[in-house]
């Protein structure tokens, strides 16, 4: 019963959060740093993320509640499955990705300062942010 009451909890404050998050990065005064680059893109993939959990939620309270099956004998559709699995690889990995990258960036303001008004441009973590997902998601296609 804790799961069928907490993650619905957790998906909606969360989503809630991340929607806020992208709202404040979004403003103009937020969009000259590196770091806010990282942090849009970053809640814009744990939105995917929760987005997933909420299907697998749903399609859980469906089998179970709505259709009386057995979740251990219910025979999921195999591109469903699949597509499942693989968004809520994709979102994970990209998530965890973007956070290496952010981390990176700071160690090199942080370590390096005058090398890092070179290093740590908003352009560069643009094109750094903006294709870590794509190239995670082809990556890890399911074949």
């Amino acid at each position: 019963i804790l799961h069928m009451v907490w993650l619905p909890v957790v998906i909606m404050v969360g989503f809630a959060g991340n929607v806020l998050s992208l709202m404040v990065m979004m403003m103009p005064r937020n969009r000259n740093q590196s770091s806010y680059v990282y942090t849009r893109v970053l809640a814009c993939t744990d939105c995917g993320m929760l987005l997933v959990a909420a299907w697998y939620y749903f399609r859980t309270i469906q089998v179970v509640y709505i259709s009386k099956q057995d979740m251990n004998t219910f025979d999921q559709p195999a591109v469903e499955c699949k597509l499942t699995s693989w968004l809520f690889q994709a979102f994970s990995l990209s998530g965890a990705l973007i956070i290496i990258s952010m981390t990176i960036d700071r160690l090199i303001a942080v370590c390096l300062p005058l090398k890092a008004l070179s290093v740590c441009t908003v352009s560069r973590a643009k094109k750094i942010a903006y294709s870590i997902p794509p190239a995670v998601f082809v990556y890890t296609l399911p074949f």
